[in-house]
């Protein structure tokens, strides 16, 4: 699971999917460490807060040193932050459901959010222990994503979307199939709320 990305438009239910893998991977996975990047709430939805689990609330990540939790969750903390914590302590998963912000902050070569998505099989933690760092990555503008990073995903999800140029990455990207990407577009308008398709 190295690299996961979840894809749809803005009430599309990418968060609601992702929230239910990362519900599940913290039952099964109990050696990982889990690094939430909490963008708020919405009215109406269910928050990251309310993970079935037991969790903590940072607002720094000197806070989180000083008294870990294996599933936290950062509120007004950057993404870069966070995800350079994710590397630094190792066997751990960062998650942001709003990765688009994440990756367009500074310079993308510098991020350290690169470095879990292209090497996050082995990476070395802050004691130099090579580790692995996971990312679950959402955003409703794929098309924003670096270009660098496309092939590195191990599962992409795609739910509805209904922008031309989103499409077009998509189908560039070989994550939904079409001849044409009017062909795409129509195929993921399609698609219901909670309702997507999965490469690979």
């Amino acid at each position: 699971m190295p690299a996961t990305l979840y894809l749809s438009k803005t009430g599309g239910g990418k968060t609601t999917l992702m929230r239910s893998h990362v519900s599940d991977l913290v039952t099964s996975s109990p050696d990982l460490v889990f690094l939430i990047v909490d963008h708020g709430e919405v009215a109406g939805k269910p928050a990251w807060k309310d993970l079935p689990c037991d969790k903590r609330i940072f607002r720094s990540v000197g806070e989180w040193w000083h008294m870990p939790s294996r599933v936290a969750l950062f509120q007004g903390v950057s993404g870069d932050e966070v995800a350079q914590l994710a590397i630094d302590c190792g066997w751990s998963v960062y998650v942001d459901d709003e990765a688009d912000g994440v990756v367009g902050e500074g310079k993308w070569k510098e991020n350290p959010l690169r470095e879990i998505v292209k090497r996050g099989r082995h990476i070395a933690n802050r004691a130099g222990e090579i580790t692995e760092v996971h990312a679950m990555l959402a955003t409703h503008r794929p098309a924003n994503l670096p270009t660098d990073v496309g092939g590195t995903f191990d599962r992409v999800y795609v739910g509805p979307m209904v922008a031309y140029n989103e499409a077009d990455r998509v189908r560039r990207e070989g994550w939904v199939n079409g001849r044409n990407v009017a062909e795409t577009l129509a195929t993921l308008q399609g698609l219901q709320p909670g309702e997507f398709l999965s490469w690979p």
